[in-house]
């Protein structure tokens, strides 16, 4: 925590607020904290049709004005974007 300049209440929150979204549990063997059912983070996996609604959605919403839209394709170019096996590229 001293490396990061955070305190131990801040981990712990932070812990907390990542547990809410994909379970987490302490790994004693590693001394560290874990994904109980793996990292689901590691890659959102797209079909070309979710693909295709993805994009949509973004350009239905696009009169939502200039400063939506730049989120939105700042949200595009996070996501680590991948096609599912098998679906044809």
């Amino acid at each position: 925590m001293e490396r990061l300049d955070i305190s131990k209440r801040t981990v712990f929150r932070y812990l907390r607020i990542i547990d809410t979204i994909d379970r987490i549990s302490y790994d004693p063997r590693q001394k560290g904290y874990a994904f109980a059912e793996g990292n689901r983070a590691d890659k959102l996996r797209l079909s070309h049709d979710e693909l295709a609604v993805v994009l949509a959605a973004g350009e239905a919403v696009s009169h939502l004005g200039r400063s939506f839209g730049e989120r939105f394709r700042k949200l595009i170019s996070n996501l680590d974007l991948a096609l599912k096996p098998g679906s044809g590229m």
